[in-house]
């Protein structure tokens, strides 16, 4: 194998680790809408509108929506790490070894296994993070899908109150 094989493998495992900050920039926001709009509907609806079966409903629909987006949110921040034994690239593995063991190990490698290793790294993280887009994509849907009832129980929610007079 030549050094330019060994290069351009890793310049594809750090074209698809590039990925990863994206997904999780994402995920993060997503996050942010869900507990913020959560939070605007708990303080913005009282016990009295839940007592309509309609904004119970709808807060139903809501809330339920919006714990299984949070539900995708989590899955793709925290994704299956199974996979990467004896690896000497992946954290886990290498973590999984003493300090002399890996440095041996490492030091002892010749180029085929190294680009053997550079190549299951690059198809493992890309399994990953299909994986983590797969979830994003999910909590997104949920999340829009929550926005309109969450709209109608806080319209409704208001309008269900007493106008203050005086003003």
């Amino acid at each position: 194998m030549s050094d330019s094989a060994s290069a351009r493998s890793e310049k594809q495992l750090d074209r698809v680790l590039s990925f990863f900050p994206r997904v999780e920039a994402k995920a993060s926001f997503l996050f942010a809408i869900d507990t913020g709009m959560l939070g605007f509907a708990v303080l913005n609806v009282h016990k009295e509108d839940v007592a309509h079966w309609y904004v119970a409903g709808l807060a139903l629909v809501f809330v339920g929506m919006t714990a299984t987006s949070l539900f995708y949110v989590y899955r793709c921040v925290f994704p299956h790490l199974k996979g990467g034994d004896g690896s000497l690239i992946y954290f886990r593995s290498i973590a999984g070894r003493s300090l002399a063991g890996f440095g041996e190990s490492f030091a002892s490698r010749d180029e085929t296994e190294h680009l053997k290793d550079l190549s299951e790294q690059i198809w493992r993280n890309s399994t990953i993070l299909r994986v983590k887009f797969d979830y994003l994509k999910r909590a997104f849907q949920f999340t829009m899908c929550a926005i309109a009832p969450w709209l109608v129980m806080l319209t409704i929610a208001v309008q269900l109150r007493p106008m203050p007079t005086g003003m």
